[in-house]
């Protein structure tokens, strides 16, 4: 049996169940101001995803889908809306595709490129990326929350932070999405998906039509002048994006 993973609650039991998956390296806690604004409507449930947070085991995103499904059987067994952003997006498509039943739709953001399409150069990236972590330590995190703080500043930092900022487990997370074939995980979800994408996101949009075209039931949103990560660059406006589409859904079902 699956153990629940680490995770924060917004909002009332009562309410339709929206789960948040974070990106890599980053925790929970990335999602306060985004669960803030949907807790009125949701019940928000932020899990840690394996090696994340203050976890110190590794990242599988065969684990990080059981995990979330085995949340939402805990939580909500009659099914979830599920969104994330990044690696976030990715193990979206992986709970999806895994437990289509337990998700009554699928938010994916920052999530629409092909990383086995280049499983070498991707391994490679993440080979230089643990030599960089190992030689450079609390200097590059350092490095790491000032640039964040540039690129993102409506993101909550201090939040954060205090969730913890594992910058090891980003390769391992590399690794794993060369070794998945993420965009054949999109047609095994029968349910409508959103995929959000920055519009200067030149690596993500790369495969941002196979992505679409394979989904069942798609909706694409480009936000205007936004990088990768739109739900750090744009919390607000992220959360109105993905509780427009789980109202929009709730009110057919």
């Amino acid at each position: 049996m699956t153990n629940l993973p680490p995770f924060d609650r917004w909002g009332s039991a009562d309410r339709p169940t929206l789960i948040l998956i974070h990106g890599a390296s980053l925790s929970r806690r990335m999602w306060v101001p985004a669960a803030e604004r949907l807790a009125p409507d949701f019940q928000v449930l932020g899990p840690d995803l394996p090696g994340h947070g203050h976890r110190t085991d590794p990242f599988s995103l065969d684990q990080a889908a059981d995990e979330v499904a085995a949340l939402i059987r805990g939580e909500c067994p009659a099914g979830a809306f599920v969104a994330g952003d990044s690696l976030g997006g990715y193990t979206t498509l992986a709970v999806a595709s895994r437990y289509p039943e337990l998700v009554k739709g699928a938010v994916v953001s920052g999530a629409t490129y092909r990383f086995d399409r280049r499983p070498f150069r991707t391994r490679l990236g993440a080979s230089c990326e643990t030599l960089l972590v190992s030689l450079l330590g609390a200097r590059m995190l350092g490095r790491v929350l000032k640039r964040v703080g540039e690129v993102y500043p409506k993101a909550p930092l201090d939040d954060i932070t205090a969730g913890g900022i594992r910058l090891a487990v980003r390769p391992e997370a590399l690794r794993e999405l060369a070794a998945h074939d993420t965009l054949a995980m999109v047609p095994r979800y029968p349910g409508p998906i959103l995929f959000v994408n920055g519009e200067d996101d030149a690596v993500a949009r790369r495969h941002e039509a196979a992505f679409v075209a394979a989904a069942r039931q798609a909706t694409l949103v480009v936000m205007p002048g936004l990088p990768h990560g739109v739900s750090l660059a744009e919390p607000l406006l992220f959360a109105d994006q993905v509780g427009t589409f789980a109202r929009r859904i709730a009110e057919t079902c």
